[in-house]
């Protein structure tokens, strides 16, 4: 089949339709694939939610999407997921984190700071890059994965709408102060936790977890 009439097909789609299926793939891929291929489809993919990888991207296919974000900064509003794989393992996500603050996507809806596999060992903080989440507007984020709970993010007063929270390792008394700002968290899953040392009763700690 060739490509005009990979083309012909896409445009007898109707448009409900093509969102459901850009909505399985990554941002990277939508744009590498039909960016300027026709006016109605490059008009779809700037009108859509998107959900961005970072893992197993080709240098040229993200160099060319942040090229883009750069040139078009109006698509970093469209963004709703991200996954940012540890830097050892995934040079683009310190590259990107070097080019786009996290404050500069209001949208989020799932913030991924941890490898998606299961946990086979305990991650540590050098195993990604320092990211400063107070300053990050999470007024829509519900989902969270950190490899840690650093103080600058539960030493805050503000609260945070997060529903589900996933997390490597975790002091028992940090756990604590961040549950003080979660009042909408349903699901917790800590891969380790350590007691730590504080003075805190954590009594009704089990009636959040």
């Amino acid at each position: 089949m060739s490509n005009n009439q990979v083309i012909m097909i896409l445009e007898s789609l109707p448009n409900e339709l093509l969102f459901h299926c850009f909505d399985y793939l990554n941002a990277f891929d939508i744009f590498h694939s039909f960016d300027r291929l026709n006016s109605r489809l490059n008009k779809l993919i700037r009108s859509i939610q998107l959900h961005i990888s970072l893992k197993n991207i080709k240098k040229s296919i993200f160099d060319q999407f942040c090229t883009k974000i750069i040139l078009n900064p109006e698509i970093k509003n469209q963004f709703i997921s991200l996954h940012l794989p540890d830097r050892n393992k995934c040079v683009q996500s310190k590259v990107f984190t070097s080019l786009f603050s996290l404050n500069e996507f209001p949208n989020l809806e799932t913030l991924q700071l941890i490898p998606s596999k299961k946990y086979r060992q305990i991650f540590t903080a050098y195993d990604f890059p320092t990211i400063e989440l107070v300053d990050v507007s999470f007024s829509k984020l519900q989902t969270l994965s950190l490899i840690s709970l650093n103080y600058s993010f539960i030493n805050t007063n503000k609260t945070f709408s997060i529903v589900n929270l996933t997390i490597a390792q975790c002091p028992l008394f940090k756990l604590y102060e961040f549950l003080k700002s979660t009042p909408m968290l349903k699901y917790l899953h800590i891969q380790h936790m350590s007691h730590g040392f504080s003075n805190h009763n954590y009594k009704h700690l089990k009636y959040r977890i």
